[in-house]
């Protein structure tokens, strides 16, 4: 087993937390969690504590696969389980994906989170064909140009319902 995944890092509270399915099918004790784990999440590669969600969560696998050329076969969760299971011990690159970085700067939180919560992202990049003719794809790239380039040729933006 992997030494980054075994019995001795396993939080069965995060096991259930993250693995809804379990609760559902009512494991829902630390027993129940450690033995399904042993049977079936092993196996199944499910996350196990609070370091392997903050990883899945705050790092660019997509970046990652493509910065390793055996890797390009693999999805964006292949490619974070490669990682995690091979990667740390050969001491692979990983990236913080741009938005955490961006967003960790207190003048840029201060001042655009609001603009990156409230607003849909995917429809600025669907009513602005040349966004995707410029190989614009993610959420943050279109809030991104939005602040670099969007505010001051007036483009339109969208307010996401519900808000």
């Amino acid at each position: 087993m992997n030494k980054f995944y075994n019995l001795k890092n396993f939080d069965w509270k995060i096991y259930l937390e993250k693995n809804k399915d379990l609760v559902e099918n009512n494991i829902n004790t630390e027993k129940d969690a450690l033995n399904h784990f042993k049977k079936h999440g092993i196996n199944e590669k499910r996350f196990i504590n609070n370091k392997m969600v903050e990883l899945w969560e705050n790092y660019d696998w997509n970046k990652y696969k493509n910065n390793y050329f055996e890797l390009n076969t693999l999805d964006e969760y292949g490619a974070f389980l490669h990682y995690y299971f091979n990667g740390q011990e050969n001491n692979h690159n990983i990236f913080k994906k741009e938005e955490i970085l961006f967003f960790k700067n207190k003048e840029n939180y201060e001042k655009y989170n609001d603009l990156y919560k409230f607003y849909n992202w995917e429809k600025y990049l669907d009513f602005y064909q040349d966004l995707k003719d410029s190989n614009i794809k993610t959420t943050f790239e279109c809030f991104i140009h939005y602040i670099n380039h969007g505010i001051n040729e007036e483009r339109q933006i969208f307010k996401k319902k519900n808000i």
